[in-house]
């Protein structure tokens, strides 16, 4: 999660009618036609983080070859899972100067998708999201590298872990997974994608962002997060779908004041400057461990974190076949 600060401005609903109901029956799905998933498991989120929290990956600063090799990880992932190149793209990479003024050198977000099967449907898409930069190494110290485990390889594993959750599902809308880079030096992916859409804007209906899933406190049900939870149907759509017994879905500001200021401070962000309901989700505290040496892959919790993951494939399921996706209901306060 990035601390660069931003102003807000909405352009809340774009003239479109907020729908007022977030827990109307799926208008899609297929009788006999929707086998449940195995569940995601805490063995598989564990050897996404070890992978990409590594020293070897020297903190995946942007641009570097570390972080494209995190880049070709995520898209060779994605494609086992079953994931396509967006409609008209070359491959699984949107590549550009992602390290802005800092750097000519190109980086990549890494896009793809599980295409809808319902006609009507099927154009539109919910996406989930998350970076997979973090700040690199130090100049000095005991330890320089800055693993960035919980953020955010936290975030990529249940992405990654999700794309192959939902493979076979008998999804109505499309699912859009997308790994950002340049997320720590001020959004700078999701603001490109945003500035330069591989699906179009207008028919992107939802983003469910993740961000630094793997340090839940110890509580039950487990708690997680959303940021600007107040701005929109998003939270009582994933209250209403959850499995409450086992995760329960709060504002930010139930955490506290850090967390419930967050919303402008990751890649929901962007999104949400173009009127698409974008919010992120998070576990705990910004703790000890945030953009500190010692967040490494030992320090997560991944069987707290798969109970989420598996909670938020569900809600994923149902925002992919709903007939009344999420809608603000209020201007999100300008930052």
């Amino acid at each position: 999660m990035t601390a660069w600060r931003v102003t807000f401005v909405l352009l809340a609903c774009l003239g479109t009618a907020c729908r007022s109901s977030p827990v109307d029956p799926p208008r899609f799905q297929e009788e006999n036609d929707d086998p449940p998933s195995p569940p995601i498991t805490a063995e598989q989120l564990r050897e996404h983080v070890e992978f990409l929290a590594s020293d070897e990956m020297a903190g995946r600063a942007t641009p570097s070859p570390e972080l494209d090799h995190a880049a070709r990880y995520i898209a060779d992932e994605l494609a086992a899972a079953g994931a396509q190149p967006l409609p008209g793209a070359s491959g699984y990479e949107q590549r550009f100067p992602c390290g802005g003024l800092l750097s000519d050198a190109t980086s990549a977000n890494v896009l793809a998708y599980l295409p809808g099967r319902d006609p009507e449907l099927a154009d539109e898409a919910v996406f989930v999201t998350a970076h997979y930069d973090h700040i690199g190494v130090a100049e000095d110290g005991e330890d320089t590298i800055y693993n960035g485990a919980n953020d955010n390889a936290s975030g990529v594993a249940v992405t990654l872990a999700l794309a192959r959750h939902l493979r076979g599902r008998a999804l109505g809308r499309s699912v859009v997974f997308v790994a950002f880079c340049g997320e720590e030096l001020g959004l700078n992916g999701s603001a490109h994608y945003v500035d330069a859409p591989l699906w179009p804007l207008e028919r992107t209906r939802t983003v469910v962002n993740l961000e630094m899933l793997g340090r839940a406190e110890p509580s039950t049900p487990i708690t997680a997060w959303i940021t600007g939870h107040e701005l929109s149907t998003f939270g009582a759509f994933f209250a209403t779908h959850a499995d409450a017994t086992r995760v329960r879905f709060v504002s930010g500001m139930e955490i506290g004041p850090v967390e419930g200021d967050a919303f402008a401070r990751s890649d929901n962000y962007p999104f949400a400057t173009a009127g698409i309901v974008a919010h992120s989700i998070s576990t705990g505290k910004l703790d000890a461990y945030y953009h500190a040496a010692n967040d490494e892959a030992a320090s997560l919790d991944y069987e707290r974190m798969a109970t989420i993951a598996n909670a938020i494939g569900d809600v994923v399921v149902e925002l992919a076949r709903t007939d009344a996706p999420p809608t603000w209901t209020q201007p999100p306060s300008h930052d």
